[in-house]
This record gives C-alpha cells, sequence and structure tokens, in this order.
C-alpha cells in the first residue's frame, strides 16, 4: 500500500437529535490521534468535549473505536467507511 494513499470516509455527528454527516478525504493510513482532529474541525468540536468515535460495521453494529488496531480494521472493512462521533 503506497503511503501517499486517501480514501473517502462518510462522518456523522448527531447533536440534540439533528445529525449532520459529510464525506470526507483523509490518508488510509491515518492515525486515530489525527482522525479525531480533522473531525473536530470539520463538525466544530471543542476540545474539551470528549467525543467517542463509531464505525458502522458489515453487519450495521456501532462498533466503538479506541485503540490504532480498532481504526485500521475499520478501513479495511468496507468500500467507504461509515463513522459516528
Amino acid at each position: 500500500m503506497m503511503k501517499g494513499e486517501t480514501v473517502t470516509i462518510k462522518a456523522r455527528y448527531t447533536n440534540y437529535g439533528e445529525t449532520t454527516a459529510r464525506k470526507i478525504s483523509i490518508s488510509k493510513n491515518i492515525r486515530l490521534e489525527e482522525l479525531e482532529y480533522k473531525l473536530r474541525e470539520r463538525f466544530d468540536l471543542s476540545y474539551d468535549k470528549k467525543i467517542d468515535l463509531y464505525y458502522i460495521d458489515e453487519d450495521n453494529d456501532r462498533v466503538i473505536i479506541s485503540f490504532e488496531d480498532e481504526l485500521a480494521s475499520a478501513m479495511e472493512s468496507s468500500k467507504t467507511p461509515i463513522f459516528e462521533v
């Protein structure tokens, strides 16, 4: 896999019952910290607010991502990974 390879993900954020979705191009080898930064930036989320990151797997389950290997699994699990904040 080339280091510069990118992938488009779908990210969703729900606030007070209203969901916003965005498609974002990221490096296929992005680190969890970098992805969290990008999602905070795109959804205008404060750094003093704790966020949990999930992805929607092939069984349509919400799977929490807390570690790098979980993120790697999420990135490989689907053609367009779907993440929720």
